[in-house]
């Protein structure tokens, strides 16, 4: 199917005002499901005025039908200016409805316009300065990646702009005339192989790749014979178009290393889960608290074994007591070297098949999808959610539905130092687990304060400028005492007047004595 392509020409009352910011594709049409576009920018100041020198753009694309190539945003004569780059994957632009779409200077300087959360849509900001009047024509372009869609109306938009000259003065109006881009006439629609990746809402799926190896003469893998590596992006998918139709591949979701959020992946909650499975068998030890077979082999955390056995329950519990268990076990934090990482095809990944990523390209319009999995994510809070089997009809990014109760966190001054109060007033909790950072440069921790029952244990681990803290049930029957079970108190390193900005709660969830997990919410 092949249709004209176009740009959509809109012609605000500011077309015409001092500058014009416009986009248009370099490459001559038709153009093909994976074919890479230019899209050029370029800057029109109607009026001559010298002295503008400093220009600000920011835009938005549909990741459902554009992917950005990597490393492809080019400014022109960028040796001689200062020029930024930024992207925010995930968010849609939603414009101040009593402005002119098109009056671009207004919607950035007179507010009213949101950022709202939209793992379709991402957006881009775009900066240059130069130190001599600011040319016309093209200043920078990018390259995007035509993904498999049936239509493309209305998949790049410019959003605001700000001009300057050197005194900080605004130069306006600014206008564009070609405001909105759409793509027709691209045929092959579904002529390229897309992956789709199922993902907890609030997880940055982009931090992985899809990874494509060659196979061997039975089948197996040939780790030593990568064919392509793809980013995947905000909505969980990826595009390839080099496969070849009818050979055979072997597809993998690549894991993330050395980031931050390793760190936050296995809490008290998987903790609690393992212990649940190894102690409440019932009275023939013939019953199990895991209910799928993902669950043993996301729980087998011990090295050197395949079985979940006490070992794991041991080795996720010490985890979280702030114990060093990384040559002992493949628990994933941000230093890791022994990192378990599952994934496979989405239909039996539940059933812990993993590893089962051959792939045949049967014709170019193929759909894979995959799951994926961290080891000792028991919650799966970082993994593809346990009880997906599909993703037909459904968004990649998956919702989940914990039960939420209220705490109340307090930070104060006593005494001349800072101290911050935790209030949990639900008396059935088998465990909770926080994450506060703090400003290093004015507060030193003295100490952490539990007051959370006598048959309750509790931890704390100082991590660089945070401290994790909380407590776990590790009887069977304990249970966190209601009302103030923590307090923690700093110490000023420099002379404080208030306690404005100098911690926050980066991380907070309990555990039920059922293993359920429940949000906790700041209050």
């Amino acid at each position: 199917m092949k249709k004209l392509i176009f740009l959509l020409l809109l012609l605000p009352t500011l077309s015409f005002g001092q500058i014009i910011v416009n986009q248009e594709v370099v490459e001559a049409s038709p153009y093909q499901v994976g074919d890479t576009i230019t899209i050029k920018y370029t800057l029109q100041n109607l009026t001559g005025q010298p002295d503008f020198k400093y220009f600000w753009l920011r835009l938005q694309y549909s990741n459902k039908h554009l992917q950005l190539v990597p490393n492809s945003t080019v400014f022109v004569n960028a040796s001689t200016r200062q020029t930024y780059f930024y992207q925010w994957v995930g968010y849609r632009f939603n414009q101040n409805p009593n402005i002119g779409v098109g009056e671009l200077n207004r919607q950035l300087n007179e507010g009213g316009y949101q950022y709202l959360v939209d793992p379709n849509w991402n957006i881009i900001q775009l900066n240059v300065q130069t130190p001599t009047d600011f040319p016309t024509g093209e200043w920078v372009r990018q390259k995007f990646v035509i993904k498999d869609q049936l239509t493309f109306n209305y998949i790049h938009k410019l959003d605001m702009a700000d001009a300057r000259n050197s005194a900080n003065q605004q130069k306006i109006p600014i206008g564009s005339q070609v405001l909105q881009l759409s793509l027709n006439n691209v045929s092959g629609a579904s002529s390229a192989v897309t992956f789709r990746v199922a993902f907890p809402a609030g997880y940055n799926i982009a931090k992985h790749n899809v990874q494509i190896l060659n196979v061997n003469s039975d089948n197996t893998p040939n780790y030593n014979s990568i064919v392509t590596s793809v980013p995947l992006d905000g909505a969980g998918q990826a595009l390839l178009t080099t496969l070849q139709t009818g050979k055979n591949y072997f597809a993998q979701i690549t894991f993330a290393s050395q980031q931050s959020f390793m760190n936050d992946i296995v809490t008290v909650v998987d903790a609690y889960k393992a212990f649940l499975q190894i102690s409440d068998r019932g009275l023939n030890l013939d019953q199990n608290y895991f209910t799928t077979p993902i669950e043993y082999k996301v729980g087998n955390v011990t090295l050197g074994d395949n079985n979940f056995d006490l070992s794991d329950s041991y080795n996720l519990f010490a985890h979280v007591m702030g114990i060093d268990v990384s040559q002992t076990s493949a628990i994933p934090t941000s230093t890791s070297n022994n990192t378990k990482f599952y994934s496979g095809k989405i239909d039996t990944f539940n059933q812990g098949v993993f590893f089962n990523g051959l792939i045949n390209i049967v014709n170019p319009s193929h759909t894979f999808d995959f799951g994926y999995a961290w080891a000792g994510d028991l919650d799966f809070s970082h993994s593809t959610p346990k009880t997906i089997t599909s993703i037909a009809n459904r968004s990649n990014r998956i919702e989940t539905d914990n039960r939420q109760i209220n705490t109340t966190v307090t930070t104060k001054l006593v005494n001349g130092k800072v101290v911050v109060e935790i209030k949990l007033e639900d008396p059935n909790l088998a465990g909770a687990q926080y994450k506060i950072r703090y400003d290093v440069s004015k507060l030193e921790l003295e100490e952490v304060v539990f007051d959370a029952g006598r048959d309750i244990t509790n931890f704390s681990t100082p991590r660089d400028n945070a401290v994790v803290f909380g407590s776990i049930d590790n009887i069977g029957t304990a249970k966190i005492k209601a009302g103030m079970p923590y307090k923690l108190v700093f110490k000023p390193k420099t002379t404080i007047s208030n306690t404005t900005g100098l911690v926050f709660i980066e991380f907070a969830e309990a555990v039920a004595p059922n293993g359920d997990k429940i949000i906790l919410n700041i209050q």
